[in-house]
């Protein structure tokens, strides 16, 4: 009967992080696109020194080179401004924006650096 209960007991411990693993990360962030003005960015375009990703508590920008001074804005759907923040890529390659004071809705993030380069997001 010790054995039987062992064996239980092995086969459940050995099967709860087999089936975490197997249902995925949910917590993984997920790339946003961006595009250029109010036109997509494609493979044909040079690709551009941001990328940003989100996850469910924030944004975070990465810049893959010095492009300056960059204006970030963050619109909601009204168009009313949620968030800006001017940063200096030569001194911080990337940025974090904190999500868990928004409210549920869509959003428009603008990095202003000479062009537009914006996303949309949704929390």
């Amino acid at each position: 009967m010790k054995k039987l209960l062992f064996v239980l007991f092995f086969c459940l411990f050995c099967l709860i992080p087999i089936c975490k693993a197997s249902r995925g990360n949910n917590n993984s962030p997920k790339k946003i696109e961006l595009k250029k003005g109010s036109v997509p960015i494609t493979r044909s375009l040079p690709s551009l020194p941001i990328s940003l990703f989100q996850d469910e508590t924030k944004l975070e920008a990465l810049f893959s080179s010095n492009i300056g001074i960059i204006n970030i804005t963050i619109n909601d759907d009204t168009g009313l401004t949620v968030y800006q923040n001017i940063i200096d890529t030569s001194l911080d390659n990337k940025i974090e924006v904190d999500l868990t004071y928004f409210v549920n809705g869509n959003y428009t993030i603008n990095f202003i650096c000479g062009i537009i380069i914006c996303g949309n997001f949704q929390i």
